[in-house]
């Protein structure tokens, strides 16, 4: 009996390490795309085609040439617009807005902190302008919690005169996944430049980040832990009073 009331106490010891070593080593990566599994297998993704909505006329540019930075607000986020990248045609797994825009879908990451309540996701997607007018959009990042609460939001974010066959990439930092297990990263781009007289529809697309919830884990296999040791002691207690009953 004392051997295996030891067991219980050296798995839970063995298990915690081997879920902490997971924990800080674990990095969920996801590619949306059509492809529902994703690049990492933890993806699922949707497509949304928002309903149009009245946007003001940009400014020109007093220079002319294409922005190669801009900068967004948020909770405690940054985003960064890359400078303008000379790639290929579409991917076919790009959405098109309208035939001008060509949108890529949103890849996140997870990386977790040692603040149980911290962490974050970094998520980026690509736009390439294909039609030969030169096209303003704006942009807004967001995470929301498995019940769809807010975790997160990053906006105001101006993509100016994207060129004609220019691609830029579109970087956001989302704070708050915390314990989770998994969050929604969703964002939404807006062109208000009007091509052809025409305006374009806002576009959305969604990724599911699947991740480890160490803290909640390490929590549990502890509780196991003190158990397993509870059930040793007082097997180890019982041990000598019951050799007593057996010699009186």
């Amino acid at each position: 009996m004392r051997t295996r009331s030891r067991w219980f106490a050296v798995i839970p010891v063995a298990l915690l390490t081997l879920v902490g070593a997971l924990a800080w080593g674990v990095s969920a990566q996801a590619d949306d795309g059509d492809d529902l599994t994703g690049g990492g297998g933890f993806t699922i993704t949707v497509t949304v085609t928002a309903s149009p909505t009245p946007t003001p006329t940009p400014r020109p540019s007093s220079s002319g040439s294409p922005s190669s930075s801009s900068s967004g607000s948020g909770s405690g986020s940054t985003v960064v617009v890359s400078s303008p990248t000379a790639a290929p045609g579409p991917s076919p797994t790009d959405y098109s807005i309208g035939g001008v825009l060509y949108v890529s879908g949103l890849s996140t990451q997870y990386v977790p902190a040692l603040n149980p309540f911290g962490g974050h996701v970094n998520a980026q997607f690509s736009v390439r302008n294909v039609s030969s007018t030169p096209v303003t959009s704006r942009v807004q990042f967001s995470l929301d919690g498995p019940f769809g609460q807010r975790l997160s939001t990053v906006g105001n974010i101006e993509l100016r005169r994207l060129m004609p066959q220019e691609t830029r990439i579109v970087d956001a930092v989302l704070t708050g996944p915390g314990q989770w297990t998994f969050t929604t990263a969703r964002f939404t781009i807006t062109p208000v430049t009007a091509v052809n007289g025409e305006q374009l529809e806002p576009l959305s697309r969604d990724s599911i980040v699947f991740f480890v919830p160490w803290f909640v884990l390490v929590v549990g296999l502890l509780g196991l832990a003190a158990y397993s040791i509870t059930r040793w002691v007082r097997a180890d207690q019982r041990a000598p009073r019951a050799a007593v009953g057996e010699y009186s």
